[in-house]
């Protein structure tokens, strides 16, 4: 796995396991990636219409969220690292518990979310 610069993210190496196709984020420091502020959960989004939540440490798989309806294409999570919201080729926002993976809202933004966006809200 690369960084945003090309250069090699070595603790990312794992294969994640959770995915059936090609991820495509990991938010935050690195465009394929998103990290909770704390540093100890990994959510990872993909062309398999979830996102996943990871244990930074041990790689394990704690939270799989669907509902997508096509590749999920960015994510980002909130200070208090409670809330995900993703974006995803199906033209759709969500936004995730991220304990329990549980979607608490959806809306329909008329294009697809191409690029990657940060969620400021602390609820």
């Amino acid at each position: 796995m690369k960084g945003s610069k090309g250069t090699p993210v070595r603790y990312l190496e794992a294969s994640f396991l959770g995915h059936n196709r090609n991820l495509s984020a990991i938010a935050r420091v690195y465009p394929q990636a998103v990290f909770t502020p704390a540093g100890d959960r990994i959510i990872s989004c993909g062309n398999d219409n979830r996102i996943q939540v990871w244990d930074t440490f041990s790689l394990e798989n704690l939270v799989s969220m669907s509902g997508h309806e096509g590749s999920v294409l960015c994510c980002a999570v909130n200070e208090l690292a409670t809330r995900v919201v993703s974006g995803g080729e199906d033209c759709s926002v969500r936004l995730w518990s991220l304990e329990d993976g549980k979607q608490l809202l959806a809306f329909q933004v008329g294009y697809s979310m191409g690029g990657c966006f940060t969620l400021q809200a602390s609820y």
